[in-house]
């Protein structure tokens, strides 16, 4: 795993109260073991895109076109939310 997406995943969890080291990422639905309050998802969200725009490096080794166009990084961090968040409440 590359170091941006563990950070990205192991501040998720930071949000979360869940333990990144109890964490099976090799778990094909590991982010479904979890959940978090809808609040705490937009907490997440907005601190993931300021990451994504702040970071060239993780927008260039997560995102296939590493834009650090707002909206186009609010798309991405949607995407990754809804692929790999975990579960609101």
């Amino acid at each position: 795993m590359n170091k941006h997406l563990e950070h990205i995943i192991k501040t998720m969890c930071m949000y979360a109260n869940v333990d990144y080291d109890k964490l099976n990422v090799d778990d094909t639905f590991w982010f479904d073991t979890y959940s978090w309050l809808p609040e705490t998802q937009d907490k997440f969200r907005n601190w993931l895109i300021e990451y994504m725009i702040e970071n060239p490096q993780a927008r260039k080794e997560l995102m296939r076109v590493p834009t650090k166009n707002k909206k186009m990084v609010s798309r991405f961090v949607d995407m990754f939310i809804l692929n790999y968040g975990f579960k609101c409440e």
